[in-house]
């Protein structure tokens, strides 16, 4: 029998956030600072600091965001609420 740590799960649940927002959150913002390609399934270490560091931004950010989707329709809003969305419930759903 295979037994799977305490952390698997939440290792799991933050590679899905990850890897659902990774075409409108992190690719295009990761992709703006960096040479590098982006990876599709990085460690839980480097996830947890991409995680801290928006989250830190989102706090500074979150007004900017607000009046965005006030202004927008179409695809960008959706994009936009997906971001909001990311920000305020996946992500601190697993950091908390």
């Amino acid at each position: 029998m295979v037994f799977l740590g305490l952390w698997h799960p939440y290792k799991e649940l933050c590679q899905i956030i990850y890897q659902k927002s990774i075409r409108f959150l992190f690719g295009p913002l990761l992709g703006q600072f960096s040479d590098t390609t982006i990876l599709y399934k990085p460690k839980l270490g480097i996830l947890e600091t991409y995680f801290t560091w928006f989250m830190i931004a989102y706090h500074y950010e979150k007004e900017y965001i607000l009046e965005a989707i006030k202004k927008t329709n179409g695809r960008k809003k959706k994009i936009l609420k997906n971001i909001l969305f990311i920000f305020t419930s996946a992500i601190p759903f697993v950091c908390k």
